[in-house]
């Protein structure tokens, strides 16, 4: 049996209990299993001059931090890898290791959890003139191996799992349902 990947995702960040805020998403349009990150920093007044990446200036008095890790199949989808924080490919015939996903998840963690003391300290700090997360892939490939070296790291296979909607043209003329014709 194929387990799903965007429920496995859902399960084992309620399973990691972050302090983020987060969706999964399958997108069959995209091809896609995207994972949606948001967390909030409170600031004690409305800080001055601070915009967003499209020069929006800041008017409250919190910020709220987006991203977006996106699996994808590069045959099946096609998205820009640099949209995203990470883009994980694989090849969804043969799947996806669970313990890389596991591992990925706990390293998204780690950086959103650096992300958050970083973004405060970038607020606090007027010299400096921009935020961005790291995503460190050296950390990411260590911590997976390590997962292999202590027999931690679950090989069995996850897949994206898309809903196949039957065209609906296909529906009309081969429905016994309508009899081959259309019925409006």
């Amino acid at each position: 049996m194929k387990q799903d990947l965007a429920a496995y995702i859902g399960h084992g960040l309620r399973d990691l209990n972050p302090f983020f805020q987060w969706k999964v998403q399958n997108n069959s349009n995209r091809q896609t299993v995207e994972v949606l990150v948001s967390f909030r920093i409170d600031l004690e007044d409305k800080a001055p001059g601070i915009q967003d990446q499209f020069g929006t200036t800041l008017n409250t008095n919190y910020l709220q931090f987006e991203d977006v890790i996106a699996f994808y199949d590069p045959i099946q989808s096609d998205i820009q890898p640099g949209n995203y924080l990470r883009a994980i490919p694989f090849d969804n015939t043969l799947g996806i290791d669970r313990g890389q996903v596991d591992v990925t998840l706990k390293h998204l963690n780690r950086v959103l959890s650096a992300g958050k003391t970083d973004l405060q300290d970038f607020v606090q700090d007027s010299q400096r003139h921009d935020f961005n997360l790291n995503w460190d892939q050296h950390n990411l490939d260590q911590a997976l191996e390590t997962a292999k070296s202590l027999d931690r790291f679950g090989q069995d296979k996850l897949f994206m799992d898309f809903e196949k909607h039957e065209s609906l043209i296909k529906t009309f003329t081969e429905g016994k349902q309508n009899d081959g014709v259309e019925r409006i």
